[in-house]
């Protein structure tokens, strides 16, 4: 159970906000669908090499996807580049 001030983890009300005894009130908040671009971004790349590793179940452990900056992903690319060149 939930202390009385503490938020929910998932979305971030609390009791209170929702209890007419506290002050709260049952229609406090609304939903809102949104569409985060990052994380789209970062979920077609975990699919994408989620199917280039064909077969794997789930991600493994330690699989991540993160989102970096167009200069630093140009950068990185810039490098393997010269990398490949140079074997």
């Amino acid at each position: 159970m939930m202390e009385k001030a503490q938020s929910c983890s998932h979305c971030g009300t609390r009791l209170e906000e929702w209890d007419p005894t506290h002050g709260g009130d049952l229609r406090a908040y609304y939903p809102e669908v949104y569409r985060c671009r990052g994380c789209m971004l970062a979920q077609d790349e975990l699919e994408a090499t989620m199917r280039a590793m064909k077969g794997a179940h789930g991600a493994p452990n330690g699989l991540y996807v993160r989102l970096v900056d167009k200069r630093t992903w140009q950068e990185k690319k810039r490098v393997e580049g010269v990398r490949e060149r140079n074997r």
